[in-house]
């Protein structure tokens, strides 16, 4: 089973299920069912990455501008 670790993992298991309905062998509804939940951990994973951006600018902020 393959992990998904960065948004690149993600592209490359909608490119294998891609391929894999092409040539008949993945069906329809399976294929439907992967996009999406692919699709929720494309979002988590750009949502995680947000949040951790913003934790390190307040810790930089916060670092530079001390509160009183």
């Amino acid at each position: 089973m393959r992990r998904f670790r960065s948004l690149s993992d993600i592209r490359r298991e909608l490119a294998d299920i891609i391929n894999q309905l092409k040539a008949d062998k993945l069906s329809e509804s399976k294929a439907k069912a992967l996009g999406y939940l692919l699709n929720i951990m494309r979002g988590v994973m750009e949502s995680s990455e947000i949040e951790d951006k913003l934790s390190n600018l307040e810790r930089i902020i916060n670092e530079k501008f001390p509160t009183p």
